[in-house]
């Protein structure tokens, strides 16, 4: 019967965080296209409120933090410092032993502090293990995002594109993050999807507005873009190496080969060649 009860409370406690998330954050639930109840929910047990906690200066979409029932001001410059101290460990951890294989002692053994911390930064397991996919998801995009392509001709606003995804899903942490991420998908449904949606659809709805934009200054060939040429050159400049890094490492080809790849892609693109 406890354990019934444990897990009708961890329940209550998903559904109450994310109704708050999205009541709080419009951003995400725009993107998410999720709709938001009018009613308040009542508070489970172990949870007070949930702050905006955005990194000074980042675009993200997820800058809302969880926090717990002792946390009811924005965090001092040290609590950041100890947030991140505790994603990083919690990254490494999960990295090294999967979700299952995780413990939160290994985790605070590895970032320090207390349990008490843990708790009132992330909730719970569970609750750190969406943190990490989140931040790192918003990561990638920013990775993707840290130069501005707008001013830049055609051929070489794409080619920068191109190269900060591709080399951005080769990270090491992040192939081994989608690694872990898919295998547990099924537990995970709704991150699984909000991951998704924050990070591979939102950079293709980017990149058809970089298109559109081209299309304007009369940079893209006449009958481009089409619906399906953001998808398509994404596709193109992606093509195996993200599996290859993932199943063969051994096989993969060096840098310079990855980057004539993408010229190619562009002018293909470009040039219909």
């Amino acid at each position: 019967m406890a354990d019934t009860k444990t897990n009708r409370n961890d329940i209550d406690s998903y559904l109450y965080i994310n109704h708050k998330m999205m009541t709080l954050c419009p951003d995400v639930t725009a993107i998410m296209d999720i709709p938001v109840p009018t009613a308040d929910l009542p508070a489970p047990a172990g949870h007070n409120r949930v702050t905006r906690l955005p990194k000074p200066g980042a675009r993200t979409l997820f800058s809302c933090s969880l926090v717990g029932p002792f946390m009811q001001q924005p965090l001092s410059q040290r609590g950041q410092k100890r947030q991140q101290a505790i994603l990083e460990a919690a990254t490494e951890t999960f990295l090294q032993h999967g979700y299952e294989g995780t413990t939160l002692n290994m985790i605070i053994a590895r970032a320090g502090g207390s349990r008490r911390s843990l708790y009132d930064y992330f909730g719970d397991k569970q609750g750190l293990f969406s943190a990490v996919i989140r931040y790192h998801t918003d990561k990638l995009v920013e990775d993707v995002r840290a130069i501005d392509v707008t001013g830049m001709p055609a051929r070489e606003g794409l080619t920068v594109l191109a190269r900060n995804f591709v080399f951005a899903l080769l990270e090491p942490v992040n192939l081994e993050l989608y690694r872990l991420l898919i295998t547990q998908a099924p537990a995970f449904p709704e991150l699984a999807r909000s991951a998704y949606l924050a990070g591979p659809a939102l950079l293709l709805n980017e990149l058809e507005k970089y298109l559109d934009h081209l299309q304007r200054q009369g940079q893209l060939p006449a009958s481009l873009p089409t619906p399906h040429t953001a998808r398509q050159f994404l596709g193109m400049v992606k093509a195996e190496f993200q599996l290859c890094a993932l199943l063969s490492p051994e096989r993969m080809p060096p840098d310079s080969a990855i980057d004539a790849h993408i010229g190619d892609c562009v002018a293909l693109l470009l040039d219909n060649r």
